[in-house]
């Protein structure tokens, strides 16, 4: 876990002291991002589905394995032999076999093997919305308790306040106005510190969810120091290799081009191979016996497997321009995905490095001055006010930092800072 980025809170515990502990009650699991990453790859509700869709890819291939393409067929035949010198019993048996000679099995096969490559595209597309959901959830709960400690650390300066304007108004210093507004600030403050509570809660309840997790937890980490995003060409490289919906619709191309030969190849004619055997009964009490091999062969004349074609090439064209348009617009997507990064980094860089610290020194100073007597509650509200506002300012670039990580890494399809430091290198171009 990276370093905790903690310019938001400084400027608070300058007047309250330490932050209060989060930690929950004996039932609730404290996980780590990588943890719970590993549970949602195991137990996650749509990783469940998905992995249970893959055995319709293995039922295809399967069903295209058997070597004959139909079940022999039996005939048959028996009837009376009736003339003026009497009558006798005639019986036929034949048994014929459809054979495939052009390959259909093969391609068969084939297709099949690409319908399950596809659907193991879709559950790695699948897979990777999961981990992407869990990322995201996992940090938006980071920002709510975040903004609970904000909170937390806001009403107890309020509190704070209010013993200090009423032991003013004790010896006269301050009128009984003052009071009531201090009283007012402190229950705005109690309210924000619940609402506040409240979503965090909710967060970490939607985290659970979403990573499978059945119980209740919290997160363990804090909000990391913003990075910008690797350099675009890097981006455009890491995505043709690794975005998940790339592949599968390059998968689902590959797949209808294989039915396409297919339903070409089947209509070529299947000849049937067979055997009869014949007993014509003779009145006069002599009897023949006649056994012949049978060859049957279809003419595709008039129906030449003609619709079956025409869709299955429509079907190819489509996943061609797919996957062609999602190539096409890739770098584009990454351009607006990188610069929305990078914006919001500097958004947090600008509120750590200048806004935060300079508010810092005058909200310490307002607090001192109050305390002392020489300014107006209402000086102290209208400060502390703003600083809510900056507060809210940097929690919000956070919130937009992280939602657009997840997005760029949507569109790469894999982290995009690794373990190595070839990225990280990039990123600071």
């Amino acid at each position: 876990m990276s370093r905790r980025h903690d310019g938001l809170i400084a400027a608070v515990l300058v007047l309250v002291g330490a932050a209060p502990s989060h930690a929950g009650g004996s039932d609730t699991a404290r996980m780590t991002l990588a943890r719970l990453l590993a549970h949602a790859e195991r137990n996650a509700p749509e990783i469940r589905i998905g992995r249970a869709r893959l055995l319709l890819g293995e039922a295809e291939v399967t069903a295209a394995r058997p070597l004959l393409p139909e079940e022999p067929e039996l005939e048959i035949a028996a009837g009376p032999r009736l003339s003026s010198e009497g009558r006798a019993l005639d019986l036929e048996v034949s048994v014929q076999q459809r054979l495939e000679v052009a390959g259909e099995r093969g391609l068969r096969i084939a297709a099949a093997e690409q319908s399950r490559a596809r659907r193991r595209a879709d559950f790695e597309q699948l897979r990777w919305q999961v981990h992407r959901k869990v990322h995201a959830a996992f940090h938006t709960a980071l920002v709510a308790r975040e903004r609970i400690e904000a909170a937390r650390h806001m009403a107890a300066f309020g509190r704070r306040l209010l013993a200090i304007t009423r032991k003013r108004r004790a010896v006269g210093d301050i009128s009984m106005l003052h009071v009531r507004v201090a009283e007012g600030e402190a229950a705005q403050a109690a309210q924000r510190e619940i609402r506040a509570e409240t979503a965090y809660r909710s967060a970490c309840l939607r985290l659970a969810e979403v990573a499978g997790w059945m119980a209740q937890l919290e997160p363990v980490g804090g909000l990391e120091a913003p990075r910008p995003a690797p350099a675009l060409n890097r981006l455009v490289e890491l995505a043709r290799v690794h975005h998940p919906e790339l592949l599968a619709r390059r998968t689902a191309l590959e797949e209808a081009r294989s039915r396409r030969r297919l339903a070409g190849r089947e209509v070529f004619p299947r000849p049937a191979l067979g055997v009869a055997y014949r007993r014509e009964a003779e009145i006069a009490g002599h009897t023949n016996h006649v056994v012949v091999a049978t060859l049957g062969l279809s003419l595709p004349l008039w129906r030449r497997n003609q619709g079956a074609r025409a869709r299955v090439g429509a079907e190819a064209a489509v996943a061609l321009a797919r996957w062609r348009a999602l190539e096409q617009v890739l770098p584009s997507r990454l351009a607006r995905a990188k610069q929305a990064l990078d914006a919001a980094a500097r958004r947090i860089a600008l509120h750590a490095r200048e806004v935060v610290p300079a508010f810092k020194d005058s909200l310490e100073m307002i607090g001192r001055a109050y305390a002392e007597g020489k300014v107006d509650v209402l000086q102290v509200m209208v400060a502390r006010g703003r600083f809510l506002e900056i507060q809210r300012e940097t929690l919000e670039a956070y919130e937009d930092y992280h939602e657009a990580h997840a997005a760029l890494e949507a569109v790469v399809g894999a982290e995009i800072w690794g373990a190595g430091t070839a990225d990280q290198q990039e990123g600071r171009r």
